[in-house]
């Protein structure tokens, strides 16, 4: 099953993936909206959409 099946699963079911979760930590997804002062990135909305429009 791939990821995208897996958490649609995972939604369906109303269950929590750690594995998932622990991706997105190590990919730097959790936490962008936090000041680094928390320990987030200290990234906005704007920082987070950049991405997305580059594509």
């Amino acid at each position: 099953m791939t990821e995208p099946d897996a958490a649609l699963e995972y939604d369906r079911n109303q269950q929590f993936s750690t594995t998932i979760w622990e991706k997105a930590c190590g990919l730097g997804f959790i936490g962008v909206h936090f000041p680094e002062e928390y320990g987030g990135q200290g990234c906005g909305v704007f920082e987070n959409m950049t991405p997305s429009l580059l594509k």
